[in-house]
């Protein structure tokens, strides 16, 4: 889960990438230029793409998947992009569930702001949920740094949709979904409804805090990916966090069949 004889897609679409010399070069002659409108908000110059973290070839029933926006904006000074950057390679070529599992001491070297924004996440996961977790993976809607999503969400957004790595974590979310083990699938962002509407898995449940507002406080969605599988929620507000409020949380709870 998934099948351990056979690599899930997005983890040999980005293996490739990073096996090549130049994996920005190697991705623009896979996805093709990025649109113009899109350029001036991507971190593209410095950073490499990360498109998810996790061993997702190696996920066990009392884990969680949590599907986000992009990862944000870098930071990392200047003279230690290289660093970086080469970090990132190994993770993405060498990794296995033992690396991330065991990873603290790594990444507070190399990306503190990651650990303790991951640490963070993986408690409002648990607390929603109501339940620990092992290994919280995540994937991004779209793999790029940025420095703005609100211009991305708005711009590009054909590009965006028919990306490559796109395809392959949407297939990846459908292989999940029907996984016997029901691993909870959570999502923050409402852009990734556009997502699932592009593959023709549109909402099938909504619940707002207030009716009729398209800024309501509190939004969630439920998608299913597969006829019997475990649906996708996703969860929408003015931030990337997740809800305390009784009310948010039981419905998200519920649509997970939780409850």
């Amino acid at each position: 889960m998934p099948n351990p004889h056979s690599m899930p897609e997005i983890i040999e679409f980005w293996r490739n990438i990073f096996l090549s010399e130049n994996p920005l070069q190697a991705l623009e002659k896979i996805e093709g230029k990025l649109p113009l409108e899109l350029n001036r908000f991507i971190d593209l110059e410095h950073s490499y793409p990360e498109p998810y973290f996790g061993p997702l070839d190696d996920i066990h029933s009392n884990d969680a998947i949590l599907l986000l926006i992009n990862p944000g904006n870098i930071q990392v000074a200047q003279e230690n992009i290289k660093e970086h950057n080469d970090f990132i390679r190994e993770r993405f070529l060498s990794w296995n569930r033992h690396d991330y599992l065991d990873c603290e001491e790594r990444l507070r070297v190399h990306s503190i702001a990651g650990l303790q924004w991951r640490k963070k996440m993986q408690k409002q996961v648990e607390g929603v949920l109501d339940r620990k977790i092992e290994f919280l993976h995540t994937i991004e809607f779209f793999p790029f740094h940025s420095k703005s999503w609100g211009h991305l969400s708005k711009r590009g957004a054909q590009y965006l949709l028919e990306m490559g790595s796109t395809k392959a974590s949407m297939n990846l979310i459908r292989q999940l979904s029907l996984s016997k083990h029901r691993i909870p699938i959570l999502g923050i962002g409402r852009p990734w409804l556009d997502v699932f509407e592009k593959f023709n898995h549109p909402c099938v449940d909504e619940y707002s805090s207030d009716p009729g507002n398209p800024r309501a406080g509190h939004r969630v969605y439920k998608i299913n990916v597969t006829e019997e599988g475990t649906p996708v929620v996703i969860y929408s507000s003015c931030g990337m966090h997740f809800p305390r409020a009784i009310e948010p949380v039981k419905k998200i709870r519920e649509f997970c069949g939780l409850l």
